[in-house]
């Protein structure tokens, strides 16, 4: 199953319509399975998945703001479960999307991944607030 998810991430950044459509119904169908965490795989389905916000087809820009929204709920149901370098690989490769020259025009992608680091970074602070300090010296993330 690792290999198929593998091999799925790595074709993500197709421009065929066709294919974009049968890469995101692979990712819903991956999503919808209880034991299949792709949420580890974030770093790399997250730069395509906004790039398929501002994508001509109605039925892709749907389906990757549809998947975009279930991970973000499965990130908040997550709580603080959440492992810190996951959540640092998440922030990393949203800075380094945004960044990117080829997006620089588009204000859907831009827009999108504003959005996304916002809800992002709301949830890492929420769970900061819930944590003890572990010392004296332990602040919250957004102080």
């Amino acid at each position: 199953m690792k290999q198929l998810i593998s091999l799925v991430c790595d074709k993500m950044n197709s421009d065929h319509t066709t294919i974009r459509k049968i890469l995101l119904s692979w990712v819903e169908l991956f999503s919808s399975i209880p034991n299949i965490n792709l949420l580890n795989q974030m770093s790399r389905l997250l730069p395509p998945l906004l790039t398929y916000v501002a994508d001509k087809d109605d039925d892709i820009r749907q389906g990757a703001q549809k998947q975009l929204e279930e991970f973000l709920s499965e990130f908040k149901a997550l709580g603080e479960n959440r492992e810190a370098p996951m959540d640092e690989e998440i922030l990393r490769t949203l800075v380094n999307f945004y960044n990117r020259n080829e997006f620089r025009e588009d204000i859907i992608c831009r827009s999108c991944v504003l959005a996304w680091t916002c809800n992002f970074l709301y949830f890492l602070e929420t769970d900061a607030q819930r944590e003890p300090p572990a010392s004296p010296g332990n602040v919250g993330l957004l102080d």
